[in-house]
């Protein structure tokens, strides 16, 4: 097991999230505001969360030599995040914008109906506008974009493309409507870790590919505004058998995610 001397819950992220955009938090939010990245961030007037799919800690430090600009934000600002249980994509997305675990909020699955308020509630409470961004038929897509007020989905790639490649121009495109918060998750990882496992030398391309994509696409970000926190939902770890990757137990490798912030 890895010692951090601070491991923060995923549950944190919306009240800080709401903190830093100066709105209540959603009524049955249970974290704490993390003092670190809402001190860092207060200069900025909109939030943007990149949440890269079963990106966990233990894989970070695995591959960070192959994503210099991901590296280069984590020398700066980086801290531990838990995510609650189960480790999925659904409930930890559904964390993100609650503030509270599954028992309360509901979202299993990413056709589920949130039994409690969102930020996305809040936001449109305060007259502010929101985006959920997903590839067509995972999270993003299904939940976070229906409850957002602009809804972003963008297209598979290719068969022969395995990462994602029309998120960067589906991104550009957003950003013409400003809206004040978006929630944006790259699911492609989370396909290519579980087809060939998080460890196989087989995911360097993606890897590679998605850190160009954030050294492109975050700098536009802050520029119009956006102060970003990149995290991700859970994360991942190799089948005993070698045939691919496996997540949603409380093991270390699945529970423990990545974040910094600029």
């Amino acid at each position: 097991m890895i010692n951090f001397e601070k491991i923060y819950n995923m549950v944190d992220i919306a009240p800080t999230v709401c903190s830093i955009m100066n709105i209540r938090e959603p009524l049955e939010s249970v974290g704490d505001v993390i003092k670190e990245i809402k001190d860092d961030l207060n200069k900025y007037n909109k939030v943007c969360l990149l949440v890269m799919d079963a990106f966990g800690y233990d894989i970070y430090t695995k591959w960070k030599h192959v994503m210099p600009y991901l590296a280069s934000l984590h020398d700066k600002n980086s801290i531990v995040v838990s995510s609650v249980m189960p480790t999925i994509t659904p409930v930890n997305f559904s964390t993100m914008i609650t503030g509270t675990t599954l028992k309360v909020h509901g979202g299993e699955n990413l056709n589920s109906i949130l039994k409690c308020e969102t930020i996305f509630d809040v936001l449109h409470e305060n007259k502010k506008s929101s985006a959920g961004v997903g590839r067509k038929e995972y999270t993003g897509a299904n939940l976070l974009a229906r409850y957002s007020k602009i809804p972003t989905i963008y297209p598979d790639p290719s068969k022969d493309i395995k990462w994602d490649d029309g998120f960067y121009n589906t991104m550009i495109d957003l950003l013409e409507k400003s809206p004040d918060y978006i929630i944006a998750q790259l699911g492609t990882i989370d396909t290519v870790f579980h087809a060939v496992g998080p460890s196989s030398k087989k995911v360097i391309p993606m890897l590679i590919k998605t850190d160009e994509m954030l050294s492109n696409i975050i700098p536009i970000l802050n520029k119009l505004g956006y102060g970003i926190i990149l995290l991700a939902d859970h994360g991942q770890q190799d089948k005993l058998d070698g045939s691919g990757g496996t997540h949603g137990s409380a093991h270390y490798k699945e529970r423990l995610v990545p974040c910094t912030w600029c």
